[in-house]
């Protein structure tokens, strides 16, 4: 009965229209200037046959997780103890280009919800814009400088609804550049996507890409 009860509130609070209760402050006095794209997730993880992890959310939407050896093993261990106790996951979201999938990346888990959270809502720091892996344009989150030389760098590239913000698209003739935008998104669970709900700080300059990226449909393990 706790669990249910968990759900309905938890369901009753994604399925709101309203923006005003994000967790994100209203404005930023300093915004960062980094990339980013992180968020919690709510929701029932499984094993696949396979071995791999699954999410699945209060609406029946299921997406793969990923995560590092350490949180592998505490998840693992944690739904083979509790396998009917739904978790809130830090995560980072993943796209892999070449089949069109998205994925999460957990950093993170706890069975009591986090203060001023709420599930599906992730922070994005990158650029709006269109690339010629993909038709449609996609929100790109490129890595920060990295500690170690031999550091394996993964870009992501996010599918986005942003119908207020035309996307930046190259033209060798155009002085047109990209621009920085920090947003709040919520994950459209049924479509595989993220939708656009407010910005956080005035679009800027890019922060100077530290690095060449790696092959961005190399991401999934």
């Amino acid at each position: 009965m706790e669990i249910l009860t968990k759900y309905k509130q938890v369901s009753e609070i994604q399925t709101t229209e309203s923006i005003n209760e994000s967790p994100v402050q209203e404005k930023l006095q300093e915004p960062d200037r980094y990339y980013q794209a992180i968020g919690w997730l709510f929701g029932t993880v499984s094993k696949t046959e396979e071995g791999r992890l699954l999410i699945t959310l209060f609406d029946g939407n299921s997406f793969g997780l990923t995560a590092n050896k350490k949180v592998f093993w505490a998840l693992a261990k944690q739904i083979e103890s509790e396998p009917e106790v739904p978790l809130w996951i830090r995560c980072y979201p993943q796209y892999r280009l070449s089949e069109q999938v998205l994925y999460f990346k957990a950093v993170n888990f706890q069975k009591d919800r986090p203060e001023n959270t709420q599930p599906g809502i992730f922070i994005f720091r990158g650029i709006w814009q269109f690339i010629p892996q993909c038709r449609r344009p996609v929100f790109s989150i490129y890595r920060n400088q990295t500690r170690f030389p031999e550091e394996r760098i993964k870009n992501q590239h996010l599918p986005l609804i942003w119908k207020e913000q035309p996307p930046f698209r190259f033209r060798k003739e155009s002085k047109e550049r990209p621009q920085f935008f920090q947003i709040e998104a919520r994950l459209i669970s049924k479509r595989g996507c993220f939708g656009w709900i407010r910005s956080l700080a005035p679009p800027s300059k890019p922060p100077r890409k530290m690095r060449k990226e790696d092959n961005p449909d190399q991401d999934m393990p």
